[in-house]
């Protein structure tokens, strides 16, 4: 039975660009800046029955307090509350022993609203630096700054207050709608909107990870890009930015020292699962078909490898063996959490000496293997990834050397997997002799 992560391995299949030979899938990630504005916010409220006929009262001639009280049956004491409170809005004062209209109170009489302007804060709003869309829809998992080697994008709407005022509609939408809340229970109808846009308060850069399909032009050799949000402008700028040899687009090429296999002449997809994903909701047992297409012998789809290893604690392997050029590449914490489950018993990593951040994985393993036996055992020539978990799956494969653009190679991680139990318990002879090779356990 194939869990829900398994079933949706298909947003993997890179669409097809007529023209156009699919070389990758790569992460690029997206600028994006959490802001907060100080603004003057405009209060309209509508004037209440009983100040509005206080005010009338005031312009025909009512001149004093007891006056007032006499006129609407009231006791003085009361009318004093009233008339206070017109003083504090500025909307009537005591002129030379008299109660007078002020020029504001006048205004407000004849439009029935009164209208205050007060400076105000609107946090927590979010701008996309490559679309320019500004929105205060929270920002879900981002970065802080883009992983070491990765491809990211340089800002193309540079966060300033000419750029806010242009989307000063859109902001002025956000800021009512942030507002309703503060006006729905009271008792007077007060409406508040933004009125000007003063300066930024704060502002927090972050990147948002995308991921694109690269593709390679059959006629003039050169790239096309598509990300699975659909959104063009990355595609654009991407396009753009490698153009202009900027660092962060640049990232999307590989150092040209990375240890890889001879590029193979045709890619290897699995048709038999792709064919299955066709047929979902079509033909009645797809369900089977996709199950045996899933757990067959196969190659993996490109990222797929990365969904392997997040849900890894499904297999409920007590040893798992890895191996790889470069460990930051594929392990983060959530996935060294999940390698060092309640059911992982011990762990061997095979590493390259010459990995430069092999050191820092190897540490956040020591501190999350808890009681599992943790094995390193550093190399001098591993080009290969291996991940062994338990006798449920195997997957090996190497980094093959794709096009050269710009002068500069793409490369892939180009694996297989299999699930064969039989075949992977006669595979882990090798794997323990492998472990054997290490100074020391932990």
């Amino acid at each position: 039975m194939l869990s829900e992560w398994q079933k949706n391995v298909d947003k993997y299949i890179p669409p097809q660009l007529s023209g156009y030979d699919f070389i990758c899938r790569v992460p690029v990630y997206i600028p994006v800046q959490e802001i907060g504005l100080t603004v003057w916010e405009r209060r309209v409220q509508v004037l209440s029955f009983v100040q509005e006929c206080v005010l009338i009262a005031i312009r025909i001639g009512s001149k004093s307090l007891p006056d007032l009280a006499d006129q609407f049956g009231l006791p003085e004491s009361i009318m004093l509350q009233i008339v206070s409170q017109l003083d504090s809005e500025q909307l009537a004062a005591v002129s030379c022993g008299d109660i007078v209209l002020t020029d504001l109170g006048k205004k407000v009489l004849e439009s029935q609203k009164k209208v205050k302007t007060l400076r105000s804060q609107l946090s927590r709003i979010s701008v996309n630096q490559i679309t320019g869309e500004v929105s205060d829809t929270p920002l879900l998992g981002t970065y802080r700054e883009p992983p070491r080697g990765q491809a990211y994008l340089l800002e193309k709407y540079p966060l300033n207050l000419e750029f806010l005022r242009s989307q000063f509609d859109t902001l002025a939408v956000i800021y009512r709608e942030s507002r309703l809340a503060n006006v729905v229970f009271q008792s007077t109808a007060e409406s508040a909107e933004l009125y000007r846009i003063l300066d930024i308060s704060y502002h927090t850069l972050s990147y948002q990870r995308e991921f694109c399909f690269v593709y390679l032009n059959q006629a003039d050799r050169s790239l096309a890009f598509h990300f699975q949000s659909g959104i063009q402008a990355y595609a654009d700028v991407l396009a753009e930015q490698l153009n202009c040899r900027h660092l962060g687009a640049w990232n999307l090429f590989s150092p040209p020292n990375r240890p890889c296999a001879a590029s193979p002449e045709e890619e290897q997809l699995p048709h038999d699962l792709i064919a299955a994903f066709k047929l979902r909701g079509v033909q009645s047992d797809w369900a089977d078909l996709l199950e045996a297409a899933y757990y067959a012998d196969r190659p993996l789809l490109d990222g797929e490898l990365q969904d392997i290893l997040y849900h890894c604690a499904a297999f409920k392997a007590p040893r798992i063996f890895i191996q790889a050029p470069f460990l930051a590449e594929l392990l983060n914490d959530d996935i060294l959490r999940t390698i060092f489950s309640a059911h992982t018993k011990e762990v061997i990593v095979r590493y390259n000496r010459n990995d430069y951040q092999a050191d820092f994985i190897l540490g956040r393993m020591g501190k999350l293997r808890k009681d599992c036996v943790l094995t390193t055992v550093p190399s001098e020539d591993i080009s290969s990834v291996k991940f062994c978990f338990g006798t449920a799956c195997f997957i090996q494969g190497q980094y093959a050397a794709k096009e050269t653009v710009y002068k500069r190679r793409l490369y892939k991680l180009c694996a297989e997997i299999t699930f064969n139990s039989a075949q992977i318990d006669s595979l882990w002879n090798d794997l323990l002799e492998i472990g054997s090779e290490a100074p020391s356990k932990s």
